[in-house]
């Protein structure tokens, strides 16, 4: 999970896999989603190897090197059933606000 600064997670609720979250988050968010519906944003679908270069780049400003494990763990998180169903609920284009 990535949140922008200011980011506000209302208590008990879900936040998904590799998800990118800003505003206010009132409801449960899917895994691989751009998620900014307070802002007046549309949820985006994140590919996975979106979320990949992501998590190389965190973990490079750590001093840590990333394994083929947590690559192999992210791509079977977007491939769960649940993702797929969540799917239809995202856009598939570029996040803007």
């Amino acid at each position: 999970m990535k949140t922008s600064i200011g980011t506000q997670i209302y208590t008990g609720i879900k936040i998904g896999v590799a998800a990118h979250v800003h505003g206010f988050i009132t409801e449960n968010v899917p895994s691989f989603t751009i998620w900014a519906k307070s802002l007046g944003a549309k949820n985006v679908e994140l590919t996975c190897e979106s979320a990949i270069e992501t998590q190389k780049r965190t973990f490079s400003r750590r001093g840590v090197k990333q394994t083929v494990e947590d690559i192999n763990c992210l791509k079977n998180s977007s491939k769960s059933p649940q993702k797929k169903e969540k799917r239809q609920v995202s856009a598939r284009e570029k996040f803007k606000l």
